[in-house]
Formats: C-alpha cells, structure tokens, sequence
C-alpha cells in the first residue's frame, strides 16, 4: 500500500495550522489536523510556556487502520513542526482514542515527554510533546542480537 500525504495550510478559529490528508492507493484514508499553540507548565512560581503544533483530530479510516498511516500522518506532522521551529505536541486525546497508545510508545521510546500531567490526574489531558525533531515515529524496534 503507498500512502501519500497532502498537505494544506489553514487559517482555523483564528488559529493557524495545517490539515493533512492521508491518500492510500489513490482513496482518501485519513486525516489529521495541527494548530499552532503553546503548552505551559508550572514550575516553582515561573511558568514555563513552549511553542508547539498541536494535534487537533486525527482519524484513520477504518478499513486502513493498524498499517501505519497514523504514523505516516504523525511523521509529517513532526516534519511539518520542525520546519516551523516547534515541536508537535498532543494537548488532549480522548479516553478510548488508539492515539493514546501512539503517544504511550513514544514516551516509552522516548521520542516524546510528558510536558505537564492534568493535576486531576486525567491521563488524557496530559500535554505531550515529542523531542526535538524526531521524525522517525515508527514503531520498529531494534533487532536482537
């Protein structure tokens, strides 16, 4: 399966972003969706703020779902946020979302931190941004030896 991915930049609720469409074998199979905005943390008595693109919606279509396209629509999604100088970042994912699994691998890997965990400690509010300008997210894993 060849999965490309176009990219338009839009101006959304006054925030600007990008929508990324995921194209598999000529059908439309994805989608996902950045604004640009800042995560913020306390610490002590500062609070620390980072610029980030922030992942809005990401959705793949059922019939593609588990054969990387996520990855794929991440993947630019990180290339997108290291030409703009930033880092990509995910503010709030919903409880049942597979997205969490996503972020869970990249914290594990450590691609990704956690910027700032919900004091309710509602895992799904955490902010999570991945370091630096990682652009491999797959999940390949390195071979035994």
């Amino acid at each position: 399966m060849t999965v490309t991915i176009k990219i338009q930049r839009h101006n959304k609720y006054e925030a600007d972003g990008y929508h990324l469409d995921a194209v598999c074998d000529g059908e439309e199979c994805g989608i996902l969706t950045l604004e640009e905005g800042v995560v913020a943390r306390q610490v002590g008595r500062k609070v620390l703020k980072h610029p980030v693109l922030k992942v809005d919606e990401i959705n793949v279509f059922a019939p593609f779902q588990r054969r990387g396209v996520a990855t794929k629509l991440y993947e630019a999604a990180a290339d997108l946020a290291c030409e703009d100088g930033v880092q990509l970042a995910s503010i709030y994912r919903l409880p049942w979302a597979k997205s969490n699994e996503f972020w869970a691998k990249q914290i594990a890997k450590g691609r990704a931190t956690v910027w700032s965990r919900d004091p309710g400690a509602n895992r799904h509010r955490d902010q999570i941004i991945l370091n630096s300008c990682v652009r491999d997210l797959s999940g390949v894993r390195k071979r035994r030896r």
